[in-house]
């Protein structure tokens, strides 16, 4: 929920938000992914 309270103060979106959690809920996480969440927070917190 912490996690979902930070999205929506970076101004994400649904989609954004949704995306977000599917990339760091994953049982198995990767390089890629991680990446991925990487780069989407970049892009959110780019004013």
């Amino acid at each position: 929920m912490d996690r979902l309270t930070h999205l929506c103060k970076l101004v994400a979106s649904v989609k954004e938000t949704k995306q977000m959690l599917d990339i760091f809920s994953n049982n198995e996480p990767n390089l890629v992914a991680y990446d991925e969440g990487l780069a989407l927070l970049d892009y959110l917190n780019d004013p």
